[in-house]
């Protein structure tokens, strides 16, 4: 999950209002653990008003739909906080997130192919 405030926010608010997030969703009875962290890391080098969330889910829940319903709810109690959720895939190519529910990356390799005429 991805949390977002005004890019005007100073790192130690962003942090509180990451904290505040947290504790909305760590309420709810779906949510086991929650690990998080604010600003900058390899993928996100100049973004300090965003944060990350990896939410663990209890097992017996109900739907993933629903569930994500909930947590968006609690999470929009938080005043300055846009929170987007993105499900972790089967599988997963890469740990890049962002803003969407879907992100699909593509990759191709461009090598020249070995000359015909034998040289």
């Amino acid at each position: 999950m991805r949390v977002e405030a005004t890019q005007s926010i100073s790192y130690p608010k962003m942090a509180e209002l990451q904290q505040a997030v947290a504790r909305e969703l760590m309420e709810d009875p779906a949510v086991a653990t929650i690990a998080s962290f604010v600003g900058v890391d390899a993928a996100n080098n100049t973004m300090l008003h965003t944060g990350r969330m990896l939410v663990n889910l209890k097992s017996g829940r109900g739907g993933l739909e629903e569930v994500m319903a909930g947590l968006r709810e609690r999470g929009q109690r938080v005043p300055g906080a846009t929170l987007y959720f993105q499900p972790v895939q089967d599988l997963t190519i890469e740990s890049e997130s962002g803003p969407t529910q879907y992100r699909v990356s593509l990759e191709a390799a461009d090598t020249p192919r070995p000359s015909t005429n034998g040289r």
